[in-house]
């Protein structure tokens, strides 16, 4: 039988573990380049980094409520869209979501 405690910190462990896994298998960190504690430091953070960049970006890009990788428009683009897209084959401008 499980405790509580025992289930949150697997649920704990799973999320760490699948950056670690990431960061060695996608982003190729199975060894350090750089050579001593400064250098693991800076290579560890640079890939920390890159991890934290690709989920800002994911996020960014898809819509909150949303489970669809749909763009985000905003209401009149919209509604403009549906009704020129018979009659124009250029597509909408997106709205700038990080104003």
């Amino acid at each position: 039988m499980e405790t509580e405690a025992y289930a949150a910190s697997g649920i704990e462990r799973k999320k760490i573990e699948t950056l670690f896994g990431e960061a060695k298998h996608i982003l190729a960190l199975t060894r350090l380049r750089l050579r001593g504690l400064s250098g693991a430091r800076d290579e560890f953070l640079l890939t920390a980094s890159v991890q934290n960049l690709k989920r800002l970006a994911r996020n960014a890009t898809i819509h909150a409520g949303s489970r669809y990788k749909e763009p985000v428009f905003s209401e009149p683009e919209a509604s403009r869209r549906n009704q020129s897209a018979a009659s124009s084959a250029v597509p909408p401008k997106r709205r700038n979501i990080f104003k």
